[in-house]
């Protein structure tokens, strides 16, 4: 069954417990030291009842206008006697009566008075007009006397106020009265004035006629306009056709007249005539040349006739437009004429209503001032003490359990929260869900942490021997399981040759390469163990050997490969030191003559287990992963970020190396959840003797 979230969020509580407990008992304790310091308040409280304005008279409601109506207006009317109430003007006063009465002592008025800003409040609901005037001292009588004090001298100034407000009503109405007085007079002499000017007692009709007057104007102008247009026109049309003319027998049908006809017989009767005598006489006889004499004088005759009609119809246009011109200057002045008479009767329209308001108002103010009747409206007040304050038994503050009450509850949600951040800023790898989240990769096997060495795994030399000193603690199952993993994949794979590599020193690399052969040679398959970390070897410190001789010296054929290989004291298993540490790894470990060597161990033996350097400070581990069969990651819980790690893989899988998986080491399971529901069981085998069989740990086989 899957696990919950709510149960992985319960696991990241109690594993930072003490620091969400600690926030917890720090806060708790910050509180109470707080509220044992703290002064007592005492509260006391005083009842008034806030009515409505009600005034007896039309005329105070009209002229004070202080009632409020409607329930908008009702809000800002209480919320505004909510603000008188508090406000310095009346608590300056309320201060100067205690004084005078001897009420309070040791406090000037000054003094007096911020301490009253600073301990009133005011409380109300929606569901009725009382409000509760609440005032907080140390002293408990001291609290008493002010609260009553308070509404006291509120009740009085409200109605001090309304007095003031009804003397200073009727002395504006009668200053207004005097005022609107003369101003109606001086409206009225300035209409006066106006008609007389004006000399008129009427505008009406005025108005009227000179409306008339510009429509018939307009009609006249609108007549006398079209009729210059048509002869405008007939007059640059003749123009034109005269000009363009070249024969007198053309203008004959432009223009009519009782001369051009009688022209035109004529030169019909010459033409006709000299069309007789041409083919009788000839063009120089005599009669022929007085005959062609009298038609060109016909001709000069009809253009000159022409010439006169068109005279006489520029003439017309003339006129037409000087009549035209003369209607629209008398037009323009009509228009001027009406704008004056509106402007006039709109004056005197405005002063007409100005006096007759004026007149309105002057009725209006003499009559409410014969309606004051200040007796009537001082009978009764709006504001009333209902509860006068008692002397408080009890502070109100500091309020002891609430205050431990909820330094309890923000201790514990802070605590929680803080132990949650915490989690949620870890961004190492601390389970195998991580591995496969976050790595993509598939976890080959988990490390419980054993004592608490430097490298979370108790001292290297006693934990890298576990599954051969004490095979049957859980350490070394968890190692079996490992080498049964790593075997699963070497069926389908074929792996001989394995490279043990980690983001960074200190993740346990080099004691899982060591354990992981053990456990490997105690199957029975020929391992040998090689050291190519070249900067910082470890193999020789942790099978007590000498590093002198190793792989460095066989790659510079120094020595040969059989008398380099050293023998373990556990069977099967033999180890090769790095040897002397040359000034240039990358480059040694990239030749080929470090392949060659591999290729020969994998032929001598079944397993080879690569020790490398760490990938993030260098990159030697990357350049040996192209030469074996696959890569194990080592991943330290609650150490190993994931960034690194990730980083590392990218190293590693841009030369095509094959990563197999990871192995997940120093899993402090006691601290972790498999230690709640899925490892409890094996606590069972750290009872077992070496002669009992020990069962693996049941945990998913890798995949090929």
């Amino acid at each position: 069954m899957p696990d919950l979230p709510v149960k992985e969020y319960l696991h990241q509580i109690w594993k930072r417990r003490k620091v969400a407990g600690l926030f917890l008992v720090s806060v708790f304790v910050i509180v109470t030291l707080v509220t044992m310091r703290q002064a007592r308040v005492y509260r006391a409280v005083t009842v008034i009842e806030i009515g409505a304005e009600t005034p007896d008279v039309a005329f105070f409601q009209d002229v004070v206008n202080v009632s409020p109506y409607g329930w908008w207006s009702a809000l800002k009317y209480y919320e505004t006697q909510y603000q008188i109430l508090k406000s310095r003007a009346l608590l300056s006063k309320v201060a100067a009566r205690g004084i005078e009465k001897g009420l309070v002592k040791g406090m000037s008025a000054d003094q007096l008075t911020s301490h009253l800003q600073n301990g009133i409040s005011i409380g109300s609901d929606d569901k009725s007009r009382l409000a509760q005037v609440y005032f907080d001292d140390n002293e408990p009588k001291r609290a008493q006397t002010l609260a009553n004090l308070i509404a006291e001298v509120y009740v009085d100034e409200n109605l001090s106020q309304k007095l003031l407000g009804i003397t200073q009503a009727v002395e504006w109405l009668n200053q207004r009265l005097k005022e609107i007085q003369a101003e109606k007079k001086q409206q009225e002499q300035e209409l006066q004035k106006y008609k007389e000017e004006y000399k008129v007692v009427s505008l009406q009709d005025g108005e009227n006629v000179a409306k008339a007057n510009l429509v018939a104007l307009t009609e006249s102008l609108n007549t006398l306009k079209s009729k210059r247009i048509e002869l405008e026109a007939q007059y640059r049309k003749l123009s034109e056709l005269v000009k363009q003319s070249t024969r007198a027998e053309d203008l004959l049908g432009v223009v009519s007249s009782d001369l051009l006809t009688k022209l035109k017989h004529d030169l019909a009767d010459l033409r006709s005539e000299r069309s007789k005598l041409i083919y009788r006489y000839g063009e120089k006889h005599p009669s022929m040349i007085k005959l062609n004499a009298q038609v060109t004088e016909i001709e000069r005759l009809i253009r000159q006739e022409v010439a006169n009609e068109v005279s006489r119809l520029k003439t017309k246009f003339l006129l037409a437009k000087a009549e035209e011109d003369s209607i629209s200057e008398a037009l323009e002045k009509q228009k001027m004429e009406a704008l004056r008479i509106d402007e006039v009767n709109r004056k005197l329209a405005d002063i007409q209503v100005i006096t007759n308001t004026n007149q309105q108002l002057f009725e209006t103010l003499q009559k409410k001032i014969k309606e004051a009747d200040l007796s009537g409206l001082v009978r009764s007040n709006n504001i009333r003490i209902v509860d006068r304050a008692v002397e408080p038994g009890s502070p109100i503050r500091p309020d002891v359990k609430t205050n431990l009450l909820l330094a309890v509850i923000i201790g514990l949600l802070g605590g929680i929260g803080l132990a949650l951040a915490l989690e949620y800023l870890d961004d190492t790898i601390k389970t195998h869900e991580d591995v496969e989240r976050y790595l993509k990769l598939t976890v080959l096997g988990l490390i419980p942490r054993f004592g608490a060495g430097a490298n979370g795994n108790g001292k290297d030399g006693e934990i890298a021997f576990v599954p051969f000193r004490e095979p049957t603690v859980t350490v070394s199952e968890f190692y079996r399981t490992l080498r049964t993993n790593i075997l699963f994949l070497s069926a389908t794979k074929g792996l001989k040759k394995i490279l043990i590599v980690s983001t960074g020193p200190g993740e346990g690399k080099t004691v899982t390469a060591i354990n992981l052969g053990i456990t490997l040679a105690q199957t029975g398959e020929r391992t040998v163990i090689i050291d190519l970390d070249l900067r910082r070897p470890k193999l020789h410190h942790n099978f007590n050997a000498p590093s002198r001789m190793g792989v460095t010296n066989v790659l510079l054929g120094e020595l040969t490969l059989e008398k380099a290989v050293q023998k373990s004291e556990i069977k099967d298993l033999d180890y090769l030191v790095a040897g002397s540490i040359p000034p240039n790894p990358a480059e040694l470990l990239g030749s080929k003559e470090l392949r060659q060597l591999l290729d020969r161990l994998a032929q001598m033996y079944d397993r080879v287990i690569v020790d490398s350097s760490p990938v993030a400070p260098v990159t030697d581990a990357v350049v040996v992963s192209q030469a074996v069969d696959g890569v194990v990651m080592i991943v330290r819980a609650a150490h190993t970020h994931r960034k690194a790690v990730i980083f590392a893989l990218d190293q590693i899988k841009a030369v095509r190396a094959e990563v197999l998986g990871a192995v997940l080491n120093d899993v402090d399971i006691a601290k972790s959840t498999y230690g709640n529901y899925q490892y409890y069981k094996y606590g069972y085998y750290s009872y077992k003797t070496e002669t009992e069989d020990a069962e693996e740990p049941e945990l998913p086989r890798a995949s090929a």
